[in-house]
C-alpha cells in the first residue's frame, strides 16, 4: 500500500469517528476556532497530523517533517469542512474529494522536492565560493 493511500485510509477512519456527531460538528469547529480556544485546538489537530503520519511509517527529522504535517493538516481540515455540507450515500462525494486533495498533495511535495534539490545544486557550489572568499579576506586581514 502506497503512502497516498495509508493517509487516505487513516484520515478517512478518523473523520468517520465524527459522523455520529455530524450535525453538531459545525458548532464544535466553531467553539474551536474562538481565540481562547485556538492554541488548543491547534496542538490536538497537530498530535492528530503527527498521529497519522507516525502510523503511516514516516520516520522523517528534517524539515519536511514539518512540511508533511502542515501540508496534511490542510488537506485534513478541508475534507473534514467538505464533509459538513456533503449529502452523498455513504459520503462518497468526501472520499472522492480526499482522494483528490491527497494526489495534489503528494504532487506538490514532487515540486517542492525538486525546487529543494535545485537550490542545493546552485547553493552548494556559491556557499563553497563565499566561503573561500571569507577565508581569503581573513588571511589578508589577519595575516
Amino acid at each position: 500500500m502506497q503512502v497516498r493511500e495509508k493517509l487516505a485510509t487513516a484520515v478517512r477512519l478518523r473523520l468517520e469517528m465524527t459522523i455520529p456527531y455530524l450535525s453538531h460538528w459545525p458548532q464544535a469547529l466553531t467553539l474551536q476556532a474562538q481565540p481562547q480556544n485556538v492554541p488548543e485546538g491547534l496542538r490536538l489537530r497537530a498530535m492528530l497530523m503527527d498521529e497519522i503520519w507516525f502510523g503511516v511509517g514516516d520516520k522523517s527529522i528534517d524539515t519536511a517533517w514539518y512540511a508533511k504535517r502542515a501540508a496534511l493538516l490542510g488537506v485534513y481540515t478541508a475534507t473534514e469542512l467538505y464533509m459538513i455540507t456533503d449529502n452523498s450515500p455513504a459520503f462518497q462525494d468526501t472520499w472522492t474529494f480526499l482522494d483528490r486533495r491527497l494526489e495534489e498533495m503528494e504532487a506538490c511535495g514532487s515540486h517542492v522536492t525538486q525546487a529543494a534539490e535545485s537550490v542545493a545544486a546552485v547553493a552548494s557550489p556559491l556557499s563553497k565560493t563565499l566561503v573561500d572568499l571569507v577565508q581569503s579576506a581573513s588571511a589578508k586581514r589577519y595575516p
